[in-house]
C-alpha cells in the first residue's frame, strides 16, 4: 500500500521495460516495499517485454507503454483539453532553448526539437498523474527530458548516475545537471567524476546511493577449493568485441601449458561466439574452454556456487552500462573468489586483498596471474570470499539503499 506522506514517484528510463535492467527492477521493488506510489515513463518503448518482467514489476507494466506513448504535435497549437495536463511553463520557448543546446548544427537542432516534443507530452502526461517528483535513470537524455518536464511543471526531479555514461562524447546536458534536485551516484568514483567534469556544486549535490543485492538469495559456496581437478573457473559478460573475452581464453590457454588444471565458463551470448569458438579450436582448448550461453540468474549462482573462482576481464568501461556488473555482486554472495580487473569505481566493491583480487587491465598475462594468484593460495582466497559476501550484506544492502534514495526525495519538498 503506498504511503499518503509520499509524493506520487515517477521513474524515466531510457527504455520501458528492459528485463536486462536487473539493477532498476530491484530498486524499483524495494521502493514499492517502501511504501513509495510509482508511475514508469520511458523515452522509447520499441522493445517492450512486459512478459519477461517479475510479476510486481509487470504489474506497473501493464498499459503503461501505451499510455505513455508520446504522440506527435504540432508546436504549441494543440492545448490540452484536460486542464490537469496544462503546462505552467511555454513549451515553445522550451523548444528553442532545448535546440539552443545544439546551436551551429543543423541535423542536431532538428533532432532536439524531435525530442522536446516527446519530452512536453511526457510533461503533460505527467503533470496529468501528479507526478510529486521524477527519478530518472542515467545523466543523459533522461536526464535532459527530466530538466525540459522540470522548466514546463515545476516538478523536482533527481537523476540515478551510472558512471560510464559520463564518458559519452556530448552525452550529459550539464543544465540538466545542475537543475537536479540531487544526484544519486552509484559509485565514489563516479560522485568524483561529476566534480571534476561539472564542478564542486554539483558533487556537493551528489549523494553515492549503491545499488544491492540480496545475498539471502543465494548459496554460498562451502569448502576452501575443490580438492581435486579441474580448478573450476567462470566468468558471465556478453559474447561481444570489447569484453576482453580473447584475452582470457588465451590466459588460460597459458595456465594449461604450465599445467594448472583448469576448466573455464564463459556464461553468455553474442556475435563473438564463432570468434571465440574458432579460438577455442585452434589452441585445442576443447574440453578445457566451455561457451554455455545465456543463463538465467538461478543457473548462474548454481554454477557459481560451484566454481572455484570468478573472473571479470573487462579491459575498459567504454560502452558499458555499469561499472559494477550484477554476475560480480553475484560472485561474492555465493562466496566464491572474485579476480576482476581494476576499473574506475570497482575498488569500492572488490577491496584488493580484502573481498577480492584487482588486476590491471591488460593482457593475458595480468588476468593469467590473477587465476594464478587464486589457484595457488586456496586458504587466503576462501578467507577472501567469506569476506566479499559479508561486504555486500552491509554495504550493497538494496532496502538500506533504497531508504537512503527515498530520504533524499522527500528531502526535496
Amino acid at each position: 500500500m503506498s504511503d499518503p506522506l509520499k509524493p506520487r514517484l515517477g521513474i524515466l528510463l531510457p527504455q520501458f521495460p528492459d528485463p536486462a535492467d536487473t539493477w532498476f527492477q530491484a530498486e524499483l521493488g524495494m521502493l514499492i516495499r517502501l511504501g513509495w506510489e510509482i508511475n514508469v515513463f520511458a523515452l522509447d518503448y520499441g522493445n517492450r517485454q512486459i512478459a519477461a518482467l517479475p510479476p510486481e514489476i509487470r504489474a506497473l507494466a501493464a498499459g503503461a507503454g501505451e499510455r505513455t506513448r508520446p504522440s506527435v504535435r504540432r508546436a504549441s497549437l494543440d492545448l490540452p483539453s484536460d486542464p490537469a495536463e496544462r503546462l505552467v511553463g511555454d513549451p515553445e520557448r522550451m523548444r528553442k532553448t532545448v535546440q539552443s543546446l545544439a546551436r551551429g548544427q543543423p541535423i542536431k537542432m532538428l533532432e532536439m526539437r524531435a525530442f522536446s516534443n516527446k519530452a512536453i507530452d511526457l510533461a503533460r502526461e505527467m503533470r496529468g498523474r501528479q507526478i510529486g517528483h521524477l527519478h530518472v535513470q542515467y545523466a543523459t537524455r533522461p536526464a535532459l527530458a527530466a530538466w525540459i518536464v522540470h522548466n514546463l511543471t515545476g516538478i523536482p526531479y533527481s537523476v540515478r548516475v551510472h558512471g560510464p555514461e559520463l564518458a559519452i562524447p556530448d552525452g550529459v546536458t550539464p543544465e540538466a545537471l545542475q537543475g537536479a534536485a540531487f544526484l544519486a551516484a552509484a559509485t565514489q568514483d563516479t560522485r568524483d567524476r561529476l566534480g571534476k567534469q561539472y564542478g564542486p556544486g554539483v558533487a556537493e549535490r551528489t549523494t553515492v546511493v549503491h545499488y544491492g543485492l540480496n545475498i539471502h538469495s543465494y548459496t554460498p559456496r562451502v569448502g576452501i577449493l575443490r580438492p581435486e581437478p579441474p580448478f573450476e573457473v567462470i566468468c558471465s559478460r556478453p559474447l561481444e568485441p570489447g569484453q576482453g573475452l580473447e584475452s582470457l581464453v588465451d590466459a588460460c590457454a597459458e595456465l594449461l601449458k604450465e599445467g594448472l588444471p583448469l576448466h573455464l565458463q564463459i556464461i553468455g551470448e553474442g556475435g563473438l561466439r564463432r570468434t571465440l569458438k574458432n579460438q577455442i579450436d585452434q589452441r585445442k582448448l576443447n574440453g578445457a574452454v566451455d561457451l554455455p550461453g545465456a543463463l538465467n540468474a538461478d543457473q548462474r549462482a548454481r554454477r557459481m556456487a560451484a566454481a572455484d573462482c570468478y573472473i571479470d576481464p573487462l579491459p575498459d568501461l567504454t560502452g558499458q552500462r555499469e561499472a559494477l556488473p550484477l554476475a560480480m555482486f553475484e560472485a561474492l554472495a555465493c562466496a566464491l573468489p572474485v579476480v576482476a580487473t581494476n576499473l574506475p569505481g570497482r575498488n569500492e566493491l572488490i577491496r584488493h586483498y580484502e573481498t577480492g583480487v584487482l588486476i590491471p587491465p591488460g593482457d593475458r598475462s595480468t588476468l593469467a596471474s590473477g587465476i594464478r594468484d587464486v589457484y595457488n593460495s586456496p586458504a587466503k582466497a576462501a578467507r577472501l570470499a567469506r569476506a566479499g559476501r559479508e561486504w555486500i550484506a552491509r554495504e550493497f544492502d538494496p532496502l538500506v539503499n533504497a531508504r537512503l534514495l527515498g530520504s533524499l526525495i522527500l528531502g526535496q519538498r
